[in-house]
């Protein structure tokens, strides 16, 4: 394995190359705050030798929206010879509760969070809450312990083995689990992917994801890092298109929600067909690619990303016509979000790119994907015979289904838990047909079940709307059915689609954190509805009052 310079050493040497270069860029009431690479790591020695007085190996929590404090509070507690442990912003409170004690945090940084009231008590009392950039009501604030704290004098040098993070999954089947992250992976991760993408010292990042996912936490984080560029945050949901153009990053990573949305309000705008014809028009084609690219923010892109589920082909083909070439990558929690990604220069569409420099990959019998690399994490915290039962002679068994074609490039064919068994014995795989079903109905939430039917039928979610609209959803979702079933095999084929009215949540348990489906609860809450479905020979089923009727 090849040695490389270890996170903090990296950026303690942007601080001395780099330090009156901007490195985060925080939005506050309509103006920007501009942290360089000196004031940075001023504040972070300060926070860090206030973090001395916790044992050295102490975990502590990180629990907030993204902000420049985020990213901030990590590095003070490396420097102060802790582990960070970042939790989901929307994260509900038993989860809180108990990933806290699980990792046996001994503080919490708290940031942006507009209902950390309501949440307080799930904190364990033992533990210390700091505030970062927001005042909450009796605890210690960042500034203050700047303003008191002399920089730290002698540094940890941790060792590249000793852990960094614990990163909980999100936890789409159960309770999520924490998987523990070393210094040498994220270094091999870092180092790898900046000079194996070619990213240099004057790129822009931008973070809105979850700090907490090791997608956000490897490109936006470890990739500036690695860099010595500059990271700007969203302020709000609200700002979060204001910020976005005014940042220009030179480097986005989206999911397929994300570029699913931006895609809806062009179409809002411009009607798909008559968009088609007007970039065929020689200039103006052009000129509207460009403004269209403006009015996203991703002028200035250059290299623009998704990952955490597969991106539809027709997206990925719509972005190509607008000039924006869409790079997808495949890796998991437990590898710190490093094993495949689609190089700029060697994409196809419906695949996650090739294998990154250091990683190895092989398919089971059954086609399941076995991920090995340096950043494999050394385990999940406090459980060995979880990770004995994940990793098994140095291979991480992701649960994913997948194929290579001749090139080496992995396509995902499914997850192996996902899959369902209908009535007539065939086996079916969701994911693939809501990726493509999702584009096509235009609706936010999805969700195809099927597990013991004869047919598999989809969920769609279309909260209150007036009767003229609601026509052209039946049309919309109408044809979408159609036209997916005509590219399905007959026991994959969708028999119907039934649209309810309540909106999928953390707070509902229908959704995790990273806002994935947390499919068995679904299926669950719909069961009743779902059978009384069964003999309907509707395509587009309405069920006015789901909350009510569900099960």
């Amino acid at each position: 394995m090849t040695n490389h310079v270890l996170p903090l050493v990296k950026f303690q040497q942007s601080v001395y190359e780099r330090a009156d270069s901007p490195f985060l860029k925080q939005p506050m009431g309509g103006e920007w705050r501009v942290w360089n690479y000196r004031d940075a790591h001023n504040e972070v020695l300060r926070v860090a030798n206030y973090l001395q007085k916790f044992p050295r190996g102490s975990r502590l929590a990180i629990y907030s929206y993204n902000c420049a404090h985020w990213i901030l509070a990590d590095f003070a507690i490396w420097l102060a010879g802790h582990v960070s442990v970042p939790i989901y912003p929307t994260a509900g409170k038993d989860q809180l509760e108990q990933i806290l004690r699980h990792s046996e945090c001994v503080a919490a940084f708290i940031g942006k969070l507009p209902d950390f009231a309501d949440k307080r008590d799930a904190i364990p009392r033992e533990i210390e809450c700091i505030s970062m950039h927001q005042t909450h009501m009796g605890l210690p604030v960042w500034d203050d312990i700047v303003q008191r704290e002399l920089p730290l004098m002698n540094a940890i040098s941790p060792d590249g083995n000793a852990t960094a993070t614990i990163v909980y999954t999100s936890g789409t089947t159960g309770t999520p689990k924490g998987a523990e992250i070393s210094f040498n992976a994220i270094a091999t991760a870092g180092s790898n992917a900046v000079q194996w993408i070619g990213v240099n010292n004057n790129e822009r990042f931008f973070s809105y994801l979850p700090l907490a996912h090791v997608a956000e936490r490897l490109v936006v984080e470890t990739g500036c890092i690695y860099a010595g560029g500059s990271i700007a945050f969203a302020e709000s949901l609200d700002t979060f298109a204001d910020n976005l153009r005014a940042s220009a990053p030179t480097i986005f990573l989206g999911v397929p929600r994300i570029w699913l949305k931006f895609k809806q309000a062009v179409d809002l705008k411009i009607p798909p067909t008559k968009l088609a014809r007007l970039l065929n028009i020689p200039f103006f084609g052009y000129a509207l690619k460009s403004l269209i690219r403006k009015g996203m923010g991703l002028h200035r892109c250059r290299l623009a990303l998704s990952g955490a589920s597969p991106l539809s082909v027709e997206l990925i083909l719509w972005y190509e016509k607008l000039g924006i070439p869409i790079c997808e990558g495949y890796a998991m929690t437990e590898n710190f979000g490093y094993s495949h990604f689609s190089h700029p220069d060697n994409r196809r569409a419906g695949y996650v790119g090739s294998l990154l420099p250091e990683a190895e990959m092989k398919l089971a019998d059954d086609g399941e994907i076995l991920a090995r690399s340096p950043c494999l994490m050394k385990g999940y915290f406090n459980d060995t015979e979880l990770t004995a039962e994940t990793i098994k002679d140095g291979w991480l068994h992701t649960g994913d289904l997948g194929e290579t074609d001749d090139s080496g490039l992995l396509k995902i064919t499914g997850r192996k838990k996902e899959i369902f068994k209908t009535s007539k014995g065939k086996y079916v795989a969701p994911g693939i047909i809501e990726t493509k079903l999702e584009n096509l109905a235009g609706v936010e939430q999805l969700c195809v079940l099927g597990s013991g039917l004869p047919q598999p039928i989809a969920i769609a979610v279309v909260e209150h709307i007036g009767e003229h609209l609601r026509k052209q959803v039946q049309r919309r979702l109408n044809d979408a059915l159609i036209q997916i079933n005509t590219s399905l095999e007959n026991h994959e084929k969708l028999a119907r689609i039934i649209v309810i009215n309540e909106k999928w949540t953390t707070d509902n348990g229908m959704m995790t954190p990273t806002m994935k489906l947390r499919r068995q609860v679904i299926e669950s809450r719909y069961q009743a509805i779902i059978e009384q479905f069964a003999d309907n020979n509707e395509l587009i089923n309405w069920v006015d009052d789901a909350v009510s009727t569900a099960g």
